[in-house]
């Protein structure tokens, strides 16, 4: 072997044990199900490049750098990025989704079409469809999220009409009726508004439809105070 294979298959392997130790830490098995049988994270494909392209995203690494050092074109390097971060091993990429981001969601996942019949209610190719779609999962949004779920938090904080409220993750979960999704619990992102801006996630809308945002955020005590604007 000469120098490059070496140094490739020292990243290969420390790229593994990166992921190996966050499982562990994570208290999740090999397939990325904790020990009490919830799942929690999805174990990466067994190509060993998602490993390495996660461990040079964490690092700050580029597509470019990224493709370069995979020996992948960017294109392919975004498609790990874009996978990494749709299952929680990236943060969502800041910022609230555009018009037609918004559009593509709530036709696929409000309204319940296929990717076909989204497409020709938006008078667009199926592949566009599917690009916006990845493009407003990188952005935080996941499948299963719906406006109604998070009504009834916009409805409590609006009851309630308190100048600042604090509720844990477990006391949100229990007024919406269901789980939040994993990436709340691991980023900010998902919590804070768009300076300036509209909220297009269903959970910001809730709460700033009833006139709230967010002041603090503990994700490790998982706890979040609104505040009354």
């Amino acid at each position: 072997m000469n120098i490059a294979e070496i140094a490739l298959v020292v990243k290969e392997e420390l790229a593994r044990a990166e992921v190996n130790i966050m499982q562990r830490l994570l208290g999740l098995g090999s397939h990325g199900i904790s020990v009490t049988g919830e799942m929690q994270v999805k174990s990466l494909p067994e190509n060993p490049k998602y490993a390495m392209a996660l461990s040079m995203y964490k690092n700050g690494g580029t597509h470019s750098g990224v493709a370069k050092a995979l020996g992948v074109s960017v294109a392919k390097a975004k498609d790990y990025y874009s996978w990494l971060v749709k299952h929680d091993y990236l943060p969502p990429e800041t910022g609230e989704l555009s018009a037609i981001e918004r559009q593509v969601v709530d036709c696929l996942y409000d309204k319940g079409m296929s990717l076909t019949e989204a497409a020709t209610a938006l008078n667009c190719a199926v592949a566009n469809i599917t690009t916006r779609r990845d493009s407003a999962m990188k952005k935080g949004f996941r499948e299963g999220e719906t406006m109604s779920k998070y009504t009834p938090l916009g409805k409590y904080l609006e009851k309630t009409g308190q100048i600042r409220i604090t509720l844990t993750f477990a006391e949100i979960e229990q007024i919406i009726g269901g789980k939040l999704p994993a990436y709340l619990r691991k980023w900010e992102a998902g919590w804070y508004g768009t300076a300036g801006g509209s909220p297009t996630h269903y959970q910001k809308k809730a709460w700033c439809s009833a006139g709230y945002q967010v002041e603090t955020l503990e994700l490790g005590s998982e706890k979040v105070v609104f505040y009354k604007v």
